[in-house]
């Protein structure tokens, strides 16, 4: 009963190369309007939350860190990285590539429409994309399904508190999704666009270069003989064309041509970054968790691909991500990151969403094709059990205010910090800790110290020194030395622990003063001496 059940409703194998029609000019408007509505329905409360809810500075200090640290590779990439080169982002860290391309060239667009730098700016920009995804929600399911289905799903996704939040976070999931959902809008009528649209996807996020090329592989294995093989070279070489130019462009300025890929897979999923020494209870329940999702998923992949329903490239993408999700942290050492919020972070805009459009279809696609009970929604209850579980979800506000209302204070220390670290600034270089972006950030912001003057602690030439630079003074002292008058560096705000600079000071005491502590934290204070820059060394 059931097995006959499941493949009527997943049997109905979708046109994939639509018929051409020439639709009512009225009807088409209107599908663009609702489109409309359903993006300002999605962008306004997240503009709200931003700026009138959250602190439109503090995307989440101390739990969304990386969004300073996006804003400061795209901030340091306007002030120096395009200066020395095509499209060369710059970082304090040496992460720049790390992430990929897309997010600093987007930040970097919204800071010159808007003319300010805040990161306020990034985050309104990332809601704006989220929205976009919105959108097309709505045109997939009205595509795949009806309208009732776009409406609905593309709804859960505006009004899911975790898609409101992350999406307003300036990180740079909701960039590469719209353009995920884009290619499956596209396909198979433009598929070089779609194929484009895909690589642009990949250059969001590492995770999504396996999930455009699974994309991808479905496009062309899936659709069969009822696509063309002209629209399936276009697709191939809508895809291969920008990404061989994206690779080439990586490999000149990392030597590795799929460099975000690469460090993200080693780091994340075997645990090279994953400093935690011993799983906790929480984390071995939390991996069966996950490595039942990762079986689950995969069997409905199975099912998918067995029987290609209409919609099976959103349902693989929607699959995918969870089996993405499952394996991550089932089965590779990210488990050792696992906390209790992961549940509604960023990880999650993708699953939910995936999963308001599985809500979406059996309540408005498949009810209405059950015998027995198809009556049902001309009573309006599947619009009632919609927003009765929409309403039900907005609870889930209270985990996430709980969880974002615990960085504010650690806002403001960093403010503290700034502030401190400012009052010690003198004109000139400022050779800056690499692992602080939220105090760039406040430095930047609050007291106008300009990119070009902030110079990371990464890059400074004891890097290249093999072994203790200081057992050997007298053969590197001229190069440290002068690297510092290179740079015009004035002051030196560095860790504590850092033993290079602390000996810096001892053995060239006639050219550094002795440290200052900033309050609160781990960081001081060297001043460089105007002799230094008298003297010839």
């Amino acid at each position: 009963m059931l097995g006959k059940f499941v493949d009527k409703i997943l049997h109905e194998e979708e046109s994939l190369v639509e018929k051409k029609r020439k639709p009512k000019r009225k009807k088409e408007k209107g599908t663009w309007l609702i489109a409309f509505i359903l993006f300002i329905l999605a962008f306004l409360p997240r503009l709200y939350f931003i700026y009138f809810v959250s602190n439109p500075d503090n995307p989440g200090a101390g739990w969304f860190g990386d969004a300073y640290h996006h804003w400061q590779i795209a901030y340091l990439t306007r002030e120096v990285g395009l200066s020395h080169g095509f499209l060369r982002l710059w970082d304090l860290k040496g992460m720049e590539y790390f992430w990929g391309l897309l997010h600093p060239l987007f930040t970097l667009l919204a800071f010159a429409i808007s003319g300010s730098i805040s990161i306020g700016v990034e985050r309104a920009m990332t809601a704006f994309m989220g929205s976009i995804s919105v959108f097309l929600i709505f045109l997939l399911g009205r595509k795949y399904w009806n309208n009732k289905v776009g409406i609905a799903a593309s709804l859960f996704a505006a009004l899911n508190p975790v898609g409101v939040f992350n999406d307003g976070t300036g990180m740079v999931e909701p960039i590469g999704i719209p353009f995920l959902l884009l290619s499956l809008y596209l396909w198979p009528n433009k598929p070089f666009l779609a194929g484009t649209s895909l690589v642009i996807a990949l250059t969001a996020r590492a995770e999504y270069w396996v999930f455009s090329i699974g994309i991808l592989f479905a496009m062309l294995i899936l659709s069969g003989k009822k696509v063309h093989f002209d629209h399936k070279m276009m697709l191939f070489i809508g895809f291969l064309i920008p990404l061989v130019l994206y690779m080439k462009y990586l490999l000149d300025y990392t030597g590795n041509p799929i460099y975000p890929f690469y460090w993200n897979y080693v780091t994340n999923i075997f645990g090279t970054w994953q400093l935690k020494p011993v799983l906790t209870l929480e984390d071995i329940q939390a991996r069966f968790i996950f490595r039942v999702i990762l079986a689950v998923t995969v069997l409905l992949v199975f099912l998918v691909l067995r029987k290609k329903p209409r919609g099976k490239y959103l349902y693989l993408l929607g699959l995918g991500n969870w089996i993405f999700l499952g394996a991550t942290f089932g089965l590779g050492a990210y488990i050792k990151s696992y906390m209790s919020y992961v549940w509604y972070v960023r990880f999650m805009i993708l699953p939910y969403a995936f999963l308001g459009v599985l809500f979406a279809v059996f309540l408005f696609w498949i009810i209405p094709r059950i015998r027995y009970i198809k009556f049902i929604h001309k009573l309006y209850f599947n619009w009632i059990v919609f927003f009765t579980v929409l309403l039900a979800i907005q609870p889930v506000w209270l985990l996430i205010w709980g969880r974002y209302a615990k960085t504010q204070p650690a806002w403001e220390a960093t403010i503290k910090i700034a502030d401190n670290i400012a009052g010690h600034y003198k004109e000139g270089g400022l050779l800056f800790v690499e692992g602080n972006p939220e105090i760039t950030y406040a430095l930047v912001k609050y007291h106008n110290l300009e990119g070009k003057n902030i110079i990371g602690q990464m890059f400074d030439p004891y890097f290249y020194i093999e072994g203790d630079a200081y057992e050997n003074w007298g053969e590197n002292r001229e190069k440290i030395l002068n690297w510092i008058k290179g740079n015009n560096i004035r002051t030196i705000a560095t860790y504590v622990q850092s033993e290079r600079y602390s000996k810096l000071v001892e053995y060239e005491s006639e050219y550094f003063s002795e440290s200052v502590g900033i309050p609160d934290s781990n960081i001081v204070i060297y001043q460089v001496d105007e002799k230094l820059y008298r003297d010839e060394i």
